[in-house]
């Protein structure tokens, strides 16, 4: 969601440039969002600088006719789940206490008392498919969480572990004021840590678009075949590259500048995550594991599989992107979807993933 301060200088700008003083220059602007989800991210910042920056706190709001959307799109196939999370957001789900819901027993991982909560979390979820593995994730709130609990997930990996370190500076440094030591100890958001630990067909997960015609970009799981000093095998195992054999090198990376560091932070690392973690779309993870499982079944009427079916759209998107051309805002006649029943854009990720405006039943 747009900060407010942003939004304000463009009704600024259109007042000055359409010289009417009017919201936006007199011009009509749609905006879209939810303010149900969690709080953008503002770097540094107080809980009151972090509410202070939502455009219900702008001088506009007043001003904006709102329409409300009440139905869960993304959880429609759990309507349990999806009245939960709606009566949550209403705030009609009873309290305990300090505000806090009680969660239902099923969404539960029971504590058996002899071993902490992350334990039986990983124990409940650990699994010996590697396929089954790279199709899931656990959503957690902060990045230190994350890698606290992909070095439990690691360690728990059989066979012997390799620890690769990562060179670090910063940029013009000439006077060497940040010495290596401190370097070390930083993690920016986007970059892999300093230390990577990696065994041999553990999950890992790319950090960066390195070849994205084959299969490397942002956010691939992959399965950790060998490794050298410079030099990591992997196997995708995801999309239409799933089983192809890729080496992965040591590049050169860079924090963003808004990470409030006095210098450019460098880090030279393999673009690499190792354990089960990546922040997942809702959508995108709850058609993904279905549409796997059912990859077999035929597409009424057209007798090909889920699995090719959603191949094919995914070839399609490929094409698109070969020629500069995004499949978000592809507008496709009705006339030639699928029972016609196609509405809105294209929105496909991989064989596994595909996300229509239709229920999951019709889609499947």
């Amino acid at each position: 969601m747009a900060n407010r301060q942003t939004i304000e200088t463009v009704d600024r700008s259109f007042r000055d440039i359409m010289d009417i003083n009017e919201p936006f220059g007199g011009k009509v602007m749609v905006f879209g969002g939810d303010f149900r989800q969690v709080l953008q991210v503002v770097p540094k910042s107080t809980r009151a600088e972090t509410i202070n920056t939502r455009l219900v706190k702008s001088y506009l709001w007043n001003k904006m006719k709102k329409i409300q959307l009440i139905r869960n799109m993304r959880a429609r196939a759990d309507p349990t789940f999806s009245n939960f999370l709606l009566r949550i957001s209403n705030g009609k789900e009873p309290t305990i206490r300090d505000d806090m819901v009680l969660l239902p027993e099923k969404l539960i991982v029971k504590h058996d008392g002899d071993s902490t909560g992350e334990d039986n979390l990983i124990r409940e979820i650990m699994s010996s498919c590697a396929k089954y593995m790279t199709e899931r994730a656990i959503l957690a709130s902060r990045n230190e969480y994350i890698d606290q609990l992909n070095e439990m997930l690691i360690a728990k990996f059989p066979g012997e572990s390799r620890t690769f370190l990562s060179f670090d500076s910063a940029e013009d440094d000439t006077n060497n004021y940040y010495q290596e030591e401190y370097l070390n100890t930083l993690t920016p958001s986007g970059l892999p840590p300093h230390k990577l630990v990696l065994k041999k067909n553990a999950l890992i997960m790319l950090l960066r678009n390195l070849d994205p015609t084959n299969g490397l970009s942002n956010g691939t799981r992959m399965i950790c075949g060998g490794f050298d000093n410079n030099i990591i095998h992997a196997e995708i195992m995801m999309g239409e590259n799933a089983s192809k054999h890729v080496f992965i090198p040591r590049i050169q990376l860079s924090s963003l500048e808004n990470e409030g560091y006095p210098f450019r932070f460098i880090r030279k690392q393999f673009p690499l995550l190792a354990g089960l973690l990546g922040v997942e779309s809702g959508q995108d993870a709850v058609l993904r594991a279905l549409l796997y499982e059912r990859g077999r079944e035929n597409v009424e009427p057209y007798e090909i599989t889920v699995a090719e079916f959603t191949n094919r759209i995914s070839e399609l998107r490929n094409k698109l992107g070969r020629h500069g051309l995004k499949d978000e805002g592809l507008k496709v006649k009705s006339t030639v979807s699928a029972e016609e029943k196609l509405r809105g854009n294209i929105l496909a990720g991989d064989k596994c993933s595909l996300s229509y405006d239709r229920t999951l039943e019709e889609i499947l």
